[in-house]
């Protein structure tokens, strides 16, 4: 039995009647800890991570806790991102499995039949380097940009799908931002597989977005123009999807929101930002997750910071992470990686021992 322990408590509001009802799962960045906490901001359940998180994380119906494990002597383990281990933990943080990819970065989904994609840095070849625009000139690192490809692994690790950027991709739209380096090309760090079965997927560094047509590999449509250097990438009713657009790189003063867009149209169709827009600005990470309700789940991950909002754009739930730890970076800080709301009803939860 899980003895009851006394933890903070920073809620900083909620509203109980407008709330979506259930459990938040986040993970401070470096941290070897995942929580899962109550709307009153209590640990309801935490697992101790034998590597720390790379980006998102996912509890799966069983109860078991799903991630990338960042490798810290890896070949890349100098980039952002880098990731090189799948991770399943039990709920009492026994591994159960685990898939090892040295060249695996930032995220990973998990698709309805069991199966995970996941993004992977790959070699871009020479004559494709030569095509693509933007970046700094002459910062490919010894002479190398690495570019994005999905793979689709199923549950005893064989590779069942691949793709790759640099076959599909429109290098005319898909311009690396002009203050980055060239050092990577796209950086896919978000993956969502939408109701038909294709792939969404977020690419930081070219400010871009795109749909996959899973069977054949075809980018059916790129939205740019819009974005700078987003995350989080989700389908949302009504076939639209949405997006964390940090605000990293503008030309106007830095400030993050999230926005909803029509892919018919490409034309924004919901946007939440705050009227002190300089109080929510994550220039990394960050996350947005549309709820049973309609309310859409935020993580301002720079601050630290979780938040509910409504449809109106009115905060009726909000919490500060007290859970600080040392980056080489951004230094003593309680930047969180992600953050994600799962109801009561949840399988996961179902006859399991609680911290409160």
């Amino acid at each position: 039995m899980i003895t009851k322990e006394k933890e903070p408590r920073p809620l900083l509001y909620r509203n109980p009647i407008r709330e979506f009802k259930g459990y938040t799962l986040f993970s401070p960045l470096e941290s070897k800890e995942a929580y899962l906490i109550d709307l009153k901001g209590r640990i309801a359940h935490k697992w101790s991570l034998p590597l720390a998180a790379s980006y998102n994380m996912e509890i799966l119906e069983n109860g078991n806790l799903l991630y990338m494990g960042k490798v810290e002597d890896g070949p890349m383990s100098d980039f952002e991102g880098c990731g090189g281990k799948l991770i399943e933990l039990d709920w009492d943080s026994n591994p159960v499995w685990e898939y090892t990819d040295p060249y695996m970065h930032h995220t990973f989904y998990r698709r309805r039949n069991g199966n995970i994609l996941f993004a992977k840095w790959v070699k871009t070849p020479d004559e494709a380097i030569n095509s693509i625009k933007g970046g700094i000139e002459g910062t490919e690192k010894d002479g190398i940009m690495w570019s994005d490809a999905i793979i689709e692994v199923d549950k005893y690790g064989y590779v069942v799908y691949q793709w790759k950027a640099y076959e599909h991709l429109d290098r005319e739209k898909h311009i690396i931002c002009p203050l980055d380096h060239r050092t990577e090309w796209t950086r896919a760090n978000s993956i969502y597989e939408k109701e038909n079965g294709n792939i969404l997927v977020n690419f930081m560094m070219t400010h871009s977005a795109a749909e996959i047509e899973k069977e054949t590999g075809k980018v059916l449509w790129d939205f740019t123009g819009e974005l700078a250097h987003a995350h989080s990438i989700s389908e949302v009713a009504g076939g639209n999807f949405m997006l964390f657009d940090n605000g990293l790189h503008t030309i106007y003063i830095g400030f993050s929101r999230i926005i909803e867009v029509d892919p018919r149209s490409m034309k924004i169709v919901w946007e939440y930002k705050e009227d002190s827009i300089a109080s929510f600005y994550s220039s990394i990470l960050g996350g947005c997750q549309r709820l049973g309700n309609g309310n859409t789940l935020i993580c301002d991950s720079s601050n630290g910071r979780i938040v509910e909002v409504t449809p109106e754009k009115e905060v009726i739930w909000e919490y500060v992470s007290p859970y600080y730890h040392d980056h080489n970076l951004y230094g003593h800080s309680n930047i969180i990686i992600d953050a994600k709301r799962y109801p009561p009803e949840y399988p996961a939860f179902k006859d399991k021992d609680w911290l409160f």
